[in-house]
């Protein structure tokens, strides 16, 4: 009985939606960020959030859900009611890579979300410490080949983007390199700064004063397009890799059978806000590129990138539990 009536108020819910999008929102609208206060994910979150907000009137509550790389939140998010009024700011781990990944999964990224629009994504960058004796891309992979397996690097963690696009290039430049995985961007640098391990994929605003210093050598950009934060750092691409294009992206979904006039409404309201110039500074300078774009771009991309991050987790033999 219990169930039924859940079932007829979602039904009513939904029905009303559908006549009268003028009264979404009803109550407070939770985005749930499968990341840790502090950092880009959040930042990006709250940016985004508050500028809805004052463009709209609307309340947006941040809530800060870790654990099982992102598949907790999203989990939630999944099973919420479809009322638009629990979203997740989700990333290219519970989008795209987590589904094969993890052995169990509690939601299908692809049939269990309502895409609602591309949000913003950021490249890594491969850097090397000052020790190690390559100096560039084609000089790494020289290197690699006349010893493989001998040379680490490391990454924020296993099934990462950074993780996975050191796999992206071992493939590419048919070499061999070791993984070693960090817990989060900032042990992985440390690493990488202190000589532990030679080399490491890692975000670009957190290695910028370091490459400025001397402390750390810059070899390429992960995406296709040279960040303005390292603007003389070449493309993997320039590097002599044109296929190689791997970047963290954030977008932003609601669960499953959302009404579309709903996720128009939102879509609009987050573009407006990505194109807003205070906020797209905001984003840039932490390495952010704000990416306004269609609930259908979305959609495509999150199957794009699936099959792509599926062939290169399974390649790698990586797993996450």
């Amino acid at each position: 009985m219990r169930r039924l009536v859940a079932l007829m108020a979602i039904l009513t819910s939904l029905s009303a939606f559908g006549q009268d999008p003028g009264s979404f929102p009803s109550r407070p609208i939770r985005m749930l960020v499968p990341a840790p206060a502090g950092g880009g994910a959040d930042l990006l979150g709250r940016v985004v959030a508050a500028r809805i907000a004052e463009r709209t009137g609307w309340t947006i509550v941040v809530e800060n859900k870790t654990g099982a790389g992102g598949n907790i939140a999203a989990t939630e998010v999944a099973r919420a009611a479809p009322d638009c009024h629990t979203l997740l700011l989700g990333d290219a781990g519970q989008l795209a890579i987590n589904s094969s990944l993890y052995k169990s999964m509690l939601f299908d990224a692809l049939k269990d979300f309502t895409p609602i629009g591309y949000v913003a994504s950021f490249p890594f960058v491969l850097v090397a410490n000052p020790a190690f004796a390559p100096r560039s891309v084609g000089e790494l992979v020289k290197y690699a080949k006349a010893a493989p397996g001998k040379v680490d690097y490391a990454s924020t963690g296993i099934g990462t983007p950074q993780h996975l696009g050191g796999q992206m290039l071992a493939q590419m430049a048919g070499i061999e390199i070791t993984h070693i995985p960090f817990r989060g961007g900032a042990p992985a640098l440390a690493a990488v700064l202190a000589g532990d391990v030679p080399i490491g994929f890692i975000g670009v605003p957190p290695t910028l004063a370091h490459v400025k210093a001397g402390k750390l050598r810059a070899l390429a950009i992960s995406n296709k397009t040279r960040s303005p934060l390292l603007p003389e750092v070449p493309t993997m691409a320039e590097a002599g890799f044109p296929n190689y294009d791997a970047a963290v992206w954030f977008g932003l979904v609601g669960p499953a059978r959302l009404p579309e006039p709903i996720v128009q409404k939102l879509s609009q309201a987050l573009n407006e806000a990505l194109a807003d110039g205070t906020v797209a500074s905001r984003l840039r300078e932490q390495g952010l590129t704000p990416e306004p774009g269609s609930p259908g771009k979305l959609a495509a991309f999150m199957r794009s990138e699936t099959a792509k991050w599926k062939t290169l987790v399974e390649t790698s033999g990586a797993t996450a539990e």
